[in-house]
């Protein structure tokens, strides 16, 4: 009975099989990490009318309004749930140094100067948010584990996204004023679109990990 509860426990624990396929399959989510990056969503929010409409004037647009946002953050997150911290973190790197040495995959484009930019803060963020999510979802994807670890690495890419562009702004003299369009733009309500749509994408690789070749137990 001791030997069958320990070859269970050691199972349960291995990481996910690396073979050919897996390797195709971390290319792939490289690849989906690119494609998310030149993708735009319009996403609606809802709003008070101004007095200036008037009543009789008013239209059901005008209780609306949009913004466009890349889709990058909740990819990331999907790729984390999926091949766990280990190889996100992988597909991830590479991402990063295809962008930086050899493509322009970056929103604005690629090349080492990207550093400098006010955005490449976010892209750096996208490791350790693969990693706290995969240490919140260890023991299993449960609604309360999936809620945590995607709030803890929507939180991450943010915060240390918004850390980052502070810094470049601080080098550049750019003022507060730059600043705080910049947080507002790139983060404000997508907070909150990164975390509903990385909520529901961790919840569907419950689904779809079981069913993979290489599945065991990535965390």
């Amino acid at each position: 009975m001791k030997k069958k509860k320990l070859i269970n426990k050691t199972k349960n624990n291995e990481d996910i099989r690396f073979s050919l396929g897996t390797l195709v399959l971390l290319l792939f989510c490289t690849f989906i990490l690119v494609v998310s990056t030149f993708v735009s969503l319009d996403v609606f929010y809802p709003v008070i009318p101004s007095a200036q409409d008037g009543v009789n004037g008013l239209k059901w647009e005008d209780f609306f309004e949009t913004f466009s946002i890349i889709p990058q953050v909740p990819a990331v997150i999907f790729i984390g749930a999926l091949l766990g911290r280990k190889f996100a973190t992988v597909s991830i790197v590479f991402y990063i140094l295809l962008g930086l040495f050899l493509l322009p995959v970056f929103a604005l484009g690629g090349g080492i100067t990207y550093v400098a930019q006010y955005g490449f803060g976010y892209i750096l963020a996208y490791i350790p948010a693969v990693w706290l999510l995969g240490l919140a979802v260890k023991d299993g994807f449960n609604l309360k584990s999936i809620a945590l670890g995607v709030l803890y690495a929507v939180l991450a890419i943010h915060l240390i996204g918004i850390a980052y562009m502070a810094i470049i702004v601080t080098i550049k003299g750019d003022g507060w004023p730059f600043m705080k369009g910049w947080i507002i733009n790139q983060s404000g309500w997508k907070v909150v679109f990164d975390y509903v749509l990385s909520f529901a994408l961790v919840y569907f690789t419950r689904l779809l990990r079981p069913l993979m070749w290489c599945y065991k137990k990535p965390y």
